[in-house]
């Protein structure tokens, strides 16, 4: 029982000393940083928000989960490759030529690349190849 008492004083004594140091050291005054609108009653700020608990309509189950819409999402995606291939593409045997070799006079080469819908670095570069006798030959270039 003596232990409890002296146990409970020694707790006494230590809060009041921590209290004196507190008191004894630079006062410290913390100021609120929230703002007017905050400090109005709950009711009155969670009267403007659309989100409000209270607002919200009853849940019945009746939504997907997250990765249903995924999938969802995934399946729209499918679908308009699906349309663009039996609508569009064959839309392109309009543009198709046959295929003619370069003539003699043509030895300039390009080569560059394009990754479809994507920025790349190496879009940007174009490799010319030339034949330099092609060149002497066409008369581009003195002997």
């Amino acid at each position: 029982m003596s232990f409890a008492t002296n146990l409970g004083s020694s707790l006494r004594t230590a809060t009041s000393t921590a209290n004196a140091a507190a008191s004894s050291s630079t006062a410290v005054r913390a100021f609120s940083v929230s703002a007017r609108v905050s400090a109005k009653p709950r009711k009155q700020r969670n009267a403007d928000d659309p989100m409000a608990l209270r607002k919200m309509a009853r849940f019945n189950y009746d939504d997907v989960p997250t990765l249903g819409h995924a999938i969802l999402a995934r399946k729209r995606e499918v679908l308009q490759l699906m349309r663009t291939v039996e609508f569009e593409i064959p839309k392109l045997s309009n543009f198709r030529q046959t295929y003619k070799p370069p003539k003699e006079s043509q030895c300039l080469q390009f080569r560059f690349q394009h990754y479809q819908g994507e920025n790349h670095p190496a879009s940007r570069k174009v490799v010319l190849n030339v034949d330099v006798d092609a060149l002497v030959k066409a008369g581009a270039v003195p002997p």
